[in-house]
């Protein structure tokens, strides 16, 4: 402050007046000398080596290193916004080197000044890394923008950073021609398809055809079931079937086995045809008749047959008619009325033929007559 002299005592004794005065200036010329002494005293600044004087900033983000912040510096400081957070430094990202995620938020990025990535949307996060090889250190940048464009680098051992190099963006798009296409081999671009019946081996099913050859799966799984359940009480009954005609099967036989069960099975061959009415009558009333028939050309040899005969009066009137059966070791009569009959004899047998005799007794007619025995042989079933 300004230094004021104090004013005079005027009295009625300037004795005593003049002595009070005289005081008074002298305190005030000790107070302008020592005035003049503090103002001439000089204080040199702080730095991080001599004590001084230090100046307050409020800036706290200065890089001063005479200066410390004040109380808004700190208010500042703890008070910025979260979106600041994480942004560096310095806008020269060939600059950023220390590993960590830094928040890119700016107007604009500026490749040529700021050696950001060529392209890339200038809101972001930067991810920095290091690798230590050998005595020196890699850098590496990987920036993730928010339209989800993916940009790397490196900076080498020798401290060249190495071009930007643009992953694959969300947004970006290619030519189908530009792209491989996918086969059994390789991956890459493919067609779908929707049919059920392709052979194509570079296209994909879509979800709808996977479904149709499902459900054609699963109804040809239903009819085999099925099949399988038919084909086994099929064998069942083959099997039966077999061992009820005196053969031997299982139902773990398989399809060769049973049919060779069935080959093996004791069967008789036949063989059928027909004498066509073949004849023969009797010289005279009262005489018996016979006639020998035979069949050839079998691919068996009969133990057994089955004959139709007739035995009639020689007009045609019917005394007997009948099937009559004989074997190489039986013969067979066949009577009508009044004692009237037809024999047939026991089989002869030869390699694929047969023969029998057949005999007609006379003819007795009620109340006289004298009717002539006639024979006749139709229709014939042969056995093995």
């Amino acid at each position: 402050m300004t230094l004021q002299q104090p004013k005079h005592i005027s009295t009625n004794d300037p004795g005593h007046a003049d002595l009070l005065n005289t005081r008074f200036d002298t305190l005030y010329e000790n107070d302008q000398a020592l005035d003049e002494a503090i103002k001439n005293i000089k204080v040199d600044e702080a730095t991080t080596t001599v004590k001084g004087i230090v100046r307050l900033s409020a800036d706290y983000k200065s890089a001063s290193s005479v200066t410390v912040p004040n109380s808004k510096a700190l208010s500042d400081l703890y008070g910025i916004s979260f979106v600041d957070r994480g942004k560096p430094f310095s806008v020269d990202w060939n600059f950023i080197i220390l590993p960590g995620a830094y928040r890119i938020d700016v107007a604009t990025l500026n490749p040529t000044s700021d050696h950001s990535p060529p392209g890339a949307n200038p809101k972001g996060v930067l991810f920095v890394g290091s690798v230590k090889v050998e005595e020196d250190m890699v850098i590496v940048h990987l920036y993730v923008d928010e339209t989800g464009g993916v940009y790397k680098r490196i900076r080498t051992v020798a401290g060249v950073w190495v071009p930007w190099d643009g992953l694959a963006s969300k947004n970006h798009t290619h030519l189908a021609s530009d792209l491989p296409s996918a086969s059994t081999q390789a991956r890459g671009i493919t067609q779908l398809n929707t049919s059920t019946n392709s052979t194509a081996t570079d296209q994909a099913a879509t979800p709808s055809a996977v479904k149709v050859a499902n459900d054609r799966a699963n109804e040809a799984y239903s009819r085999a079931d099925q099949a399988f359940t038919q084909a086994v009480d099929l064998k069942n009954k083959i099997v039966g079937a077999i061992n009820g005609k005196g053969g031997s099967a299982n139902s773990d036989m398989n399809g060769d086995q049973l049919v060779a069960a069935i080959a093996n099975l004791p069967v008789k061959r036949f063989a059928s045809g027909t004498f066509n009415g073949q004849n023969a009558q009797a010289s005279s009333w009262g005489m018996s008749i016979s006639m020998p028939v035979s069949v050839g050309g079998l691919s068996f040899t009969p133990s057994s047959v089955f004959i139709r005969v007739k035995l009639t009066e020689s007009d045609g009137f019917r005394h007997v008619d009948g099937f009559a059966r004989c074997s190489t070791s039986t013969q067979d009569t066949i009577y009508g009325w009044r004692g009237n009959s037809i024999y047939v004899s026991r089989v002869t047998q030869q390699p694929g033929r047969f023969s029998v005799t057949v005999e007609g007794s006379k003819i007795d007619a009620y109340a006289g007559g004298s009717p002539t025995s006639k024979i006749w042989a139709y229709e014939w079933y042969a056995f093995e």
